[in-house]
């Protein structure tokens, strides 16, 4: 059995490293920024300061000098006793993951596609045809290994006899060569950088005969899968070819237009192909036929291919997965364009000149024609879970996402306040971090450590970055990738900032939105239930702080996303948790639509069990009781109608 003999405090945020010194000294770094040292058995010594971003990694280069990386893309050596910084080594040009010293050598990786070999504080630098080295060490022999984030090995010696040959040698200079180009090349109208890599063949295919594109490296694979042996089995290279100007290639042929078509949020686009000059009656109907879609859907795809493939020079062609919420133009079966309207009927994005984070409506659906029983909007339902009907508002089974967002003026702060930054990033990086708030975008790369870089930004500007997370975590391969381990880490590092009691309250009405948003999938979901605890206590918090109306409609909404994730994961304990911050946190919502959200979340977790109905304080019965007689507009009567169910659950009227 093992038991705990010893607790570590005094941290704020994650904790990225531990490391015992040879004296017995043990250190820690943290998303903090800090480096706090403790005796061996566990006296709190001395706080190290100095990085700019979070410690990734520590490393002992003697018994009293340590060696720290950021994501300030410096390392730093310390004397561990007496807290002094002794010096500060530069050549990383972005995050840096890992770090090891030993034998007279210091070897470290990051997110800069390098490894770098420090003799002193000069350097050499080994490319690699990756973007994230996430872990260096040295073999005795002196060996370099490294570990990245295409899921392979390397190991690089200074000895010409453990070298490999020279076609080896070669084949990854051509590697690294064609990294950078792998990126911006298409196959069949789908880029290479969007494939995924050999671990998609751990996957059994569906049928016999399946095919599948994977990248390995800078080239494109194709395998078939055998049923009889249950294995994939390479087929060849996959060659790509150039389109004509103005063309997609989509299947091996040419189309003036290859629209992205979401069919079902979570689910990779189906393509619609067309040419002008076709029958767009006779191409919707074999976009149906081809993806085995209802008949009722044909006359919107053929309005949808007439009206965006207009030869209109104002307006270009739509390649991708245009936002319906932003004014673009993609086609949704079942729903239509929202408007993106926000308060008063004016759209704060197209009808100033000014971009207001937060403004519209609060919640809207992901553009399927689900109703939201709290605002008669759209609401997002994973999975097609009907919506629970106006005249019983719990249990709600499902949870709720912000969608609304005008990218263009989001785009243009950003590139306003971007001017301003001293390590600005350019405009085709910038303008890529956008294009991942569409939805239907891809899990680009690139543009994602670019939009991890750009959330470390002042608070004071930060906002549009926030907002374009908020949009960027609806799509599944983007949601994916920055709430797995460890850029899931550094994401709710980064909001659990903003949702100190210092932040900038718009920045915590964002990162309460970026939150609710992250549950929209199975990874975003599982990293907000880790963090549960946490939420709670900064949900608390900023409701007892005079919130405004739209940080107390995120508030609310996160605690009724909270209480259906704590019966999913049938967390007794945090149950109670749950319905104990609603009790202190609903006396001081002033804002119907918050209350009401709130009032559900209450109801679906009493419902689910009396032994929780203990948790609701008097100060939240006598609001329950003001709340049954206020009945003056649909919102008002609605959270009428949940406060007279809650308190019938009760038994008490």
């Amino acid at each position: 059995e093992q038991e705990c003999v010893l607790t570590l405090t005094g941290h704020e945020l994650t904790i990225w490293r531990v490391l015992q010194m040879a004296n017995g000294t043990i250190v820690t770094g943290s998303a903090d920024k800090t480096i706090r040292v403790y005796s061996p058995d566990g006296t709190y010594l001395r706080t190290l300061t100095g990085h700019k971003d979070c410690v990734r990694d520590l490393a002992a280069e003697s018994a009293v000098e340590l060696l720290s990386c950021a994501n300030d893309a410096t390392i730093r050596k310390w004397n561990v006793d007496t807290g002094e910084s002794l010096e500060v080594y530069f050549g990383h040009k972005h995050y840096i993951y890992s770090l090891v010293a030993s034998g007279g050598l210091m070897v470290s990786g990051g997110e800069d596609r390098a490894v770098r070999v420090w003799t002193g504080k000069e350097s050499e630098e080994i490319t690699l045809p990756v973007q994230s080295v996430w872990a260096v060490a040295r073999l005795p022999n002196g060996d370099i290994v490294t570990g990245t984030n295409d899921g392979v090995v390397r190991v690089f010696s200074a000895d010409p006899d453990r070298q490999a040959d020279q076609a080896t040698l070669a084949s990854f200079q051509d590697d690294i060569a064609n990294f950078g180009k792998a990126d911006e090349q298409e196959i069949g109208g789908v880029k290479v950088s969007d494939l995924p890599g050999p671990e998609a063949l751990y996957e059994p295919g569906r049928s016999d005969g399946q095919t599948k594109m994977v990248r390995e490296g800078a080239k494109v694979v194709c395998y078939s899968w055998s049923a009889a042996n249950g294995e994939w089995n390479k087929i060849g290279d996959v060659m790509g070819a150039q389109a004509a100007p103005g063309k997609t290639i989509y299947n091996g042929k040419e189309y003036d237009f290859v629209f992205s078509v979401d069919i079902e949020d979570g689910k990779p686009p189906l393509k619609l192909p067309y040419n002008r000059g076709d029958d767009p009656w006779l191409a919707a109907q074999q976009f149906i036929h081809r993806n085995f879609l209802s008949q009722q859907f044909l006359e919107q795809v053929a309005n949808f291919i007439i009206t965006n493939s207009k030869d209109d020079s104002s307006t270009p062609p739509v390649t991708g997965a245009v936002d319906p919420f932003t004014g673009g133009a993609r086609y949704i079966p079942g729903g239509g364009a929202a408007s993106g309207a926000g308060v008063n009927g004016t759209d704060p994005f197209t009808g100033g000149t000014r971009y207001v984070p937060g403004s519209g409506p609060p919640t809207q659906g992901s553009g399927m024609s689900t109703t939201d029983p709290f605002t008669g909007g759209t609401r997002y339902v994973p999975n097609g879970t009907p919506a629970a009907s106006p005249s019983n508002l719990f249990p709600q089974t499902s949870y709720l996402r912000f969608d609304q967002g005008n990218l263009q003026p989001i785009q243009d702060k950003l590139i306003e306040l971007n001017q301003r930054q001293p390590d600005n990033v350019s405009q085709d990086d910038l303008l890529a971090v956008v294009k991942l708030g569409n939805l239907g975008a891809a899990a680009d790369s690139a543009a994602l450590t670019t939009l991890r870089r750009l959330l470390n930004w002042p608070p004071e500007v930060v906002f549009p970055v926030l907002d374009v997370t908020r949009l960027a975590l609806r799509n599944s391969a983007i949601n994916d990738s920055l709430c797995a381990e460890p850029q899931g880490a550094e994401l709710m590092s980064v909001l659990e900032n903003h949702l100190s009691s210092t932040g900038l309250p718009t920045n915590q009405m964002l990162a309460l939105r970026v939150t609710c948003n992250m549950m929209s999938h199975p990874r975003g979901e599982a990293l907000v239930i880790s963090k549960r605890h946490f939420l709670l206590a900064a949900v608390r918090q900023l409701a007892t702080s005079k919130a405004n109306k739209t940080l107390q409609i995120a508030l609310a909404t996160l605690l009724l996303n909270l209480s259906v994730a704590v019966l999913r994961v049938n967390d007794v304990l945090c149950q109670h948790e749950v319905v104990a911050s609603l009790s202190l946190v609903l006396p001081w919502l002033p804002e119907p639509e918050a209350v009401l959200r709130g009032l559900v979340a209450l109801g679906t977790l009493l419902q689910h069990s009396g032994s929780l109905h203990s948790e609701v304080t008097p100060e939240t019965l006598e609001r329950l009781r003001t709340c049954q007689t206020a009945a003056s507009d649909p919102t008002q009567a609605k959270v009428a109608n949940c406060a007279r169910q809650i308190l019938n659950l009760l038994k008490l009227q």
